[in-house]
């Protein structure tokens, strides 16, 4: 969800910084910036063609891909049919993923994810349907439709890393992040405008108990 709001911000100074430039006839630079997080800057320049080499920590096309160090992957959905097939060796049956990957296709996912093909790279299944059968093992549909629906829904709505006990090493921890720099991008807490998940599962340590906890509120 974070990274497609950040996302669709700095999209959209890209297409001011389009729009002006098209208006004024000279070339317009704009810095890129989404919830307190700078990204560079980009220069549109008058023909429609965006000059990025200004652009830092975020691919030119100004994808925030939340998943894997090396940022590779857009959504959960993704990921699960991804690791489906790395790890376990079951292909996923998702026709609406699959025509996403290939045919540049816009989708909303049953989780409220808008995946479009014709603006991002989308990774599909290796399976076009139920019927296929691409590692070639006699075995089809091995992983249906509506298990990957029910993992994405899982997953978006899966617990948040637990907050354990917070003492003076764990403040000298963050002192530390801050003073090296790390807190530049990696913030502790960055707001989300529209929260998909149904409920907000957090675990917290308890003093009182010398243990964490977990609290569920329901999400309106």
């Amino acid at each position: 969800m974070l990274a497609d709001e950040m996302t669709s911000d700095l999209r959209a100074v890209r297409a001011a910084a389009l729009s002006e430039a098209a208006a004024s006839g000279r070339p317009v630079t704009k810095a890129l910036v989404s919830k307190d997080v700078r990204f560079g800057s980009l220069t549109a320049l008058v023909g429609g063609a965006v000059d990025t080499a200004g652009v830092d920590g975020v691919d030119p096309d100004l994808r925030v891909r939340p998943f894997f160090a090396h940022g590779g992957t857009i959504s959960i959905r993704e990921f699960v049919v991804g690791a489906l097939n790395n790890e376990m060796g079951m292909q996923a049956v998702d026709p609406e993923l699959y025509a996403a990957a290939h045919s540049g296709t816009r989708i909303t996912t049953p989780a409220g994810m808008v995946l479009d093909g014709s603006l991002d790279k989308v990774e599909g299944p290796l399976a076009a349907d139920a019927a296929a059968d691409p590692d070639g093992d006699g075995v089809t549909n091995e992983v249906p439709t509506s298990l990957v629906d029910y993992l994405e829904f899982y997953l978006l709505n899966y617990f948040k890393p637990a907050t354990c006990e917070q003492n003076h090493e764990t403040a000298r921890g963050r002192r530390i992040l801050q003073q090296i720099g790390c807190t530049v991008c990696h913030r502790a807490n960055l707001p989300v405008a529209r929260d998909r998940r149904v409920a907000d599962v957090e675990t917290v340590y308890d003093p009182a108990q010398g243990t964490t906890t977990a609290r569920c509120a329901r999400l309106s």
